[in-house]
């Protein structure tokens, strides 16, 4: 066999190898376009699930809806929210809803009129999965999760409010 005859062998098996390769691409990418292997976890806990314990101390009111923020000292956008919450709290926006603002840690430095705070609750940010801090989390009258997300800004958490309250009160 010639040098020839074999840097064109050569060549042929290369891209019959980078043929199969990119077939094999192909295929996986159309398999997330269409929703195939994709498997995209839930954030926060799951809608119509029973909401998880806060603690011995805290108990959900049966009367009705309790509205969650989880915060941490050490976010940088948590202040902003916990400020638009108390004020929204202030103006009751969710018809006779209790606020509460839940902290990993201290909450010295976030204390607001109008919601109660809940410190040290860290087993409660495992419980109801939060993936980041500000957080919020909106349990029904019946001890149910209605939504959860992440509310980055006060006109996100006014988004997430007011997502709920169109229409007929919950």
């Amino acid at each position: 066999m010639t040098f020839e005859t074999t840097a064109l062998l050569v060549t042929w098996v290369v891209l019959a190898l980078f043929g199969l390769a990119l077939a094999g691409l192909l295929r996986q990418v159309h398999a997330l376009t269409v929703g195939r292997g994709l498997r995209v976890s839930p954030i926060g806990p799951a809608i119509g699930s029973v909401a998880p314990s806060l603690g011995d101390d805290f108990e959900y009111p049966r009367t009705h809806q309790t509205l969650l923020l989880f915060a941490d000292a050490g976010c940088a956008s948590c202040q902003e929210v916990l400020a638009a919450y108390a004020a929204l709290a202030g103006r009751g926006v969710l018809n006779s809803a209790e606020y509460l603002a839940v902290f990993s840690g201290s909450a010295a430095a976030f204390v607001r009129d109008g919601i109660r705070v809940l410190e040290n609750r860290e087993e409660s940010f495992a419980a109801f999965p939060v993936p980041a801090t500000p957080f919020a989390v909106l349990v029904t009258k019946e001890g149910t999760v209605d939504r959860a997300a992440p509310v980055g800004s006060a006109q996100t958490l006014s988004e997430f409010i007011s997502s709920g309250t169109k229409g007929a009160p919950r």
